[in-house]
Parts: C-alpha cells; sequence; structure tokens
C-alpha cells in the first residue's frame, strides 16, 4: 500500500511532560536553547482544483535562541495522515520542532496539497496507478493520485529552506527531513529519488518550479513508520542520503516488511542506513518510545547530529561562521559557538595579571598588581648585592606588618598552590619586569620536600640548591592586620643585569591559583647602583 494514515495518538499531555523533561538535560553540543516559533510563512505555490488555482504553501519555523551560529543545520518536517489529512501543527511535528531547535538545528514543519484540494494528477502517475490496478473507483485512489503533489511540495520546502537560508541561521549545504507515515513517503522520495523519470519537478501538469537554483534533495532522512510502496529496487542508490528507518513490527497499515525491504535494498547498494524495529509497536509511536535502550527522539537526535555535522564547533577545523576551534586548545574561544569569548583565561605568565580574552587573544596587563596586599609604611626591606665570584650575589625580602592574612589565604603550597615572585622596574602598568622566580607546590628539593607546612605557623620553602632563580628559602606567616609576614632569600643568581634601577622597584609575591598577592614598593631608597640596592618601601 502507498499511503498510510496518520499516527492516531501521541497524547499532547505526554509529549509536553516529555519536553519538560529532556530540557532539563545538557544538549547534544553542551547546550540547549530556548524556542522560537514563526507561524504560517508561505514557502511556495500548488496547482489546485485540477490546475485551474494555486493555493499558497504554509510552513512553521523553529529557530533556536541564543544560538548565534550561522549555518545551523535544518530539518524539514512532514506530517503523516494518508494525504488525506493532516497538519503541520499535529502533536508528532510540534514535539520534533521544538526538540530540533533545542539542540540547535533550524526545524520547518510543512503543510502541502492534500487530496481534497484537488492537485492535477500528472500522466506517469496515473499510469503508475493502473499498472498496480488503482483505479479512481479504488479506496487507495485518493492517495496516489495526491502522492505527487505532496512530494514535489515537500522538495519545494527543501529548496525554500536552501534559499532562505541565510535568514534563519542554516547551512543550505546540511539539510535534513523528518517524515511520518504519509510524510514519510514525501520525505524518502526528497531523499532517495533523484532519477529523471521520478523527477517531479519536470514532469506535467507544470507545477511551478521555485527556486530552481536549489537542490530539492535532502542530504539526511528520517522514515517513521513510512515506505517507498515497491519503488525501492528503481530508486534506491548507495549515493542517496544517509537514512534512518523507525517502524513497529506489528504495523498493519504499512506492515514491518516494508522497512525490511528498504534497508535490504540500502544494504545491497552500500547505502549508510540504519533500522529500528519498534517490537510489539502498531502504525505510529510516541517521541519517548524506547530504540533498544534509548529514547527515540535521542536516536533521532543522534543520527541527524551525526550525518548533518551538528556540532561542527570542536570537529578540529574552522568553517566559515566560526572565529575558532576548541580543540586547539584556544582558552579565549567558545567551546559551543566557536566565536571568540571576552573571558577570563591564563595568558601562561605568571607575572601578568587581569588575564582576559580579546579577539581570540589571552593576554594579560604588565606591570605590578594594584590589588595585592600591603605593609605598614617602611616595614618592607628590599637588598641586593651584586658581589664577585661565584654564587655570591644575593636578594633578601622582608614583608612584615602586613595587610592582615589567614592561613588559608595562602592555599596548600605542598600539594596544590603555585607561587611567583615578580620584581618590577616601576610601579605601574609600564614597569617592566626585571626579575621572575616560579616556586611550583609540591616538588622535592635534594632529599626533602620544597614546601613545609608549619601549621597555624604558616608555610617554609628551602631549597639548598636555589634552582627556581635562585630562591633558596620562602617564609609565609598568617596573621591579623600588622602581624602578617613574608621573608624570602636567595643565592647564586645574576643580578649584573639588574642594577641598578632605572624606576621605584615593586616587588609582588602572587599566589596563582586563587589570584591573591603581596606587594611592596620601595620609594625610600638607600643605595642603587651597580653593585647594590638598598630601600624600605610599603
Amino acid at each position: 500500500m502507498l499511503c498510510v494514515r496518520q499516527p492516531f495518538a501521541t497524547a499532547v499531555a505526554a509529549i509536553l511532560t516529555w519536553l519538560a523533561a529532556s530540557s532539563a538535560a545538557s544538549g547534544l553540543c553542551g547546550a540547549q536553547f530556548s524556542v522560537d516559533v514563526t507561524s504560517n510563512v508561505v514557502y511556495g505555490t500548488g496547482l489546485v482544483d485540477d490546475g485551474d488555482a494555486e493555493m499558497d504553501l504554509l510552513l512553521d519555523v523553529y529557530q533556536p535562541i541564543g544560538d548565534p551560529r550561522p549555518d545551523k543545520p535544518g530539518v524539514v518536517l512532514v506530517h503523516g495522515g494518508s494525504f488525506t489529512g493532516g497538519s503541520k501543527t499535529n502533536s508528532l511535528m510540534v514535539a520534533l520542532g521544538q526538540l530540533l531547535a533545542s539542540e540547535g538545528f533550524v526545524a520547518v514543519s510543512i503543510n502541502y496539497r492534500l487530496f481534497g484540494d484537488d492537485p492535477p494528477v500528472p500522466t506517469w502517475m496515473q499510469q503508475v496507478m493502473v499498472a498496480f490496478g488503482i483505479t479512481p473507483s479504488h479506496p487507495e485512489y485518493p492517495r496516489f493520485a495526491t502522492a505527487h503533489a505532496a512530494g514535489m511540495d515537500t522538495r519545494i520546502a527543501v529548496r525554500w529552506l536552501r534559499e532562505n537560508a541565510a535568514t534563519y541561521g542554516v547551512d543550505a549545504n546540511r539539510v535534513g527531513g523528518i517524515g511520518s507515515s504519509a510524510g514519510a513517503f514525501c520525505t524518502l522520495v526528497a531523499g532517495m529519488i533523484d532519477e529523471p523519470a521520478f523527477d517531479f519537478d519536470h514532469l506535467e501538469p507544470g507545477d511551478p518550479i521555485l527556486y530552481p537554483t536549489q537542490s530539492p534533495y535532502l542530504d539526511a532522512t528520517v522514515d517513521l513508520w513510512g515506505t517507498l510502496a515497491g519503488f525501492n529496487d528503481f530508486v534506491v542508490d548507495g549515493d542517496d542520503s544517509p537514512l534512518m528507518i523507525v517502524h513497529g513490527t506489528n504495523d498493519t497499515v504499512v506492515p514491518y516488511s516494508e522497512a525490511v525491504a528498504l534497508a535490504n535494498r540500502a544494504t545491497t547498494v552500500g547505502l549508510d542506513h540504519e533500522l529500528w524495529p519498534l517490537p510489539g509497536v502498531g502504525h505510529g509511536a510516541p517521541l519517548g518510545t524506547d530504540v533498544d535502550g534509548e529514547p527515540m527522539s535521542q536516536r533521532i537526535l543522534d543520527f541527524l547530529a551525526s550525518r548533518l555535522d551538528l556540532c561542527r564547533c570542536g570537529n578540529g577545523s574552522i568553517e566559515p561562521g566560526e572565529d575558532c576551534d576548541p580543540l586547539v586548545a584556544d582558552p579565549c574561544c567558545s567551546d559551543t559557538t566557536c566565536t571568540f569569548t571576552t573571558d577570563p583565561c591564563d595568558d601562561g605568565q605568571n607575572c601578568t595579571w587581569g588575564d582576559i580574552c580579546a579577539d581570540g587573544v589571552c593576554s594579560g596587563t604588565s606591570g605590578p598588581d594594584p590589588s595585592c596586599r600591603r605593609t605598614e609604611t617602611t616595614k618592607s626591606v628590599l637588598k641586593i648585592r651584586n658581589r664577585d665570584g661565584a654564587n655570591r650575589d644575593k636578594l633578601t625580602w622582608s614583608w612584615k606588618r602586613g595587610d592582615a592574612t589567614s592561613l588559608t589565604d595562602f592555599g596548600d603550597p605542598t600539594a596544590d598552590s603555585d607561587y611567583a615572585l615578580c620584581l618590577f622596574d616601576g610601579t605601574d602598568e609600564t614597569a617592566l619586569l626585571a626579575h621572575q622566580a616560579d616556586l611550583p607546590a609540591g616538588g622535592q628539593c635534594g632529599a626533602k620536600p620544597c614546601w613545609r607546612d608549619r601549621g597555624p605557623r604558616g608555610f617554609q620553602y628551602k631549597d639548598p640548591d636555589a634552582i627556581a632563580a635562585g630562591v633558596f628559602k620562602l617564609q609565609l606567616k598568617p596573621g591579623d592586620q600588622g602581624r602578617s609576614l613574608i621573608k624570602l632569600k636567595t643565592k647564586s643568581f645574576d643580578v649584573d643585569s639588574l642594577l641598578p634601577f632605572e624606576s621605584t622597584p615593586t616587588v609582588q609575591l602572587r599566589r596563582l591559583d586563587a589570584g591573591i598577592c603581596w606587594s611592596a614598593e620601595f620609594h625610600d631608597v638607600r643605595r642603587n647602583d651597580g653593585e647594590a640596592f638598598t630601600a624600605r618601601g610599603d
């Protein structure tokens, strides 16, 4: 039998409940969207009244709100109803439109000409019906007679979506289709039939050929309990669109054997396809129906997402409309839209601060961080000695009577709190970085751990070999306001290029995993030449 009745019965309340539950889950590509619906858009015209008049063809557009991608995949939805009834707003089409748009597709649900519209029947279609023994008095004649018009309207809708791709943020090269029952025949026509003998767009009786530069063929096809009515061996080839077939094994309207025959033909010609039987199910099923351990809705989404490349962002290459791709480990690339972000980031430089993304580049502000904690006036001391002989240069910094610092402010450098010492020649963003020492958490210094937990007295770093830029010892002591303390000593590092300072130096110690830092500027200079620097600061 060529055509079939609209699945009776998916309860609206059940679908709405299912949609509400599914919307709470994370999306296929890491995000889910609210949905905007634009109703009754004219996508074409078709001959009616046996060719004496034309009617507008209407569709509803389902779009994801907040998805900025200009090249989303599109899907044409085609309702069932035996070519004698049905509508673009039946519960299954509405549920599919909402589902697809929430995941980042743009879906259009179409109306098409039905038997009551009296579309003209082309000569070739009449000949096919006669060959099948279908005459005007046959009960199946209405469905056969209207199948040509419905198939043509579906192909016009595909062309319309490609023609208007830019308007709706669709990639014209990624358009799929889902049809149920009679609508499945229509999507199979658009996904499978490309032989000249079945080219509906060039056969009498001369329906308008709209958007002739656009392809009417689908890039992926989902057949829900439909059939090609015996045309399988004539029209299904290995280069047709990838095909997903879902069909109840107890279907008495379109026998399950039709699905098996279509799948067998696809196997024979090497067509990419999936067959999902619904054991014990008749003609039609809710989207929540179990399909081998997954809801049918998820099977459909997975099929279309893979065949239409839904998650282009993150596939390792940069396509038109994308700024970047997160697989190249760009911290400034959105992992859901492949567009540049303005998010905080880490530029990998321990002595910059306020790192943020700008035009795809992560960069921080040079110079001292003004938000660091300070000491009371003249209670910080910096001494540098440039002495002759190997391993005699030294730097000491004491930060006394500092701002209140709790033990937790220091984190846990024995485990996961990295530190960096930054010495700047200057006090503002133009200051040059003169010396840097990175002190990673944990680690071994000789035979002992580098960091020691001293309980309520804080932490101590000690390295006899002074491997980290000459740092020999660092003491971190918590305390109330005016009671906290930091002391640092170095040895075995070259200061020939460091002295003298051109401006007021600033020393900062930064805890890298929390954005906390301690700072002192040294305005009260006692000595500043090529051999030594001594100053007090705050």
